[in-house]
């Protein structure tokens, strides 16, 4: 759980993880995964022609980017020494 949804270069991320299952899961490692995408919008005007053919337009612009796909491992179960462990 985070405070909020949007970093910017540098800061420290900080947060919560809670791990709620609706079943037993078996495996061995629990991981997270962060994407970081960038997003960009703009509105900018311009005219074309002249005299009486001349228009002002508005454009507007999206884009986005994304920018970081990290796993982080947070705790290897295999460690447990039980090939059957469930979690």
């Amino acid at each position: 759980m985070l405070q909020k949804s949007g970093f910017i270069s540098g800061e420290i991320i900080e947060g919560l993880l809670c791990v709620q299952l609706e079943e037993p899961f078996q495996g061995h490692l629990l991981q997270i995964t962060m994407e970081g995408a960038e997003e960009t919008r703009f509105t900018y005007t311009y005219t074309t022609g002249t005299g009486k053919y001349r228009r002002t337009r508005t454009k507007h612009v999206h884009g986005w980017n994304m920018f970081l796909n990290y796993s982080l491992p947070i705790y290897d179960f295999s460690s447990v020494n039980n090939n059957n462990f469930v979690l």
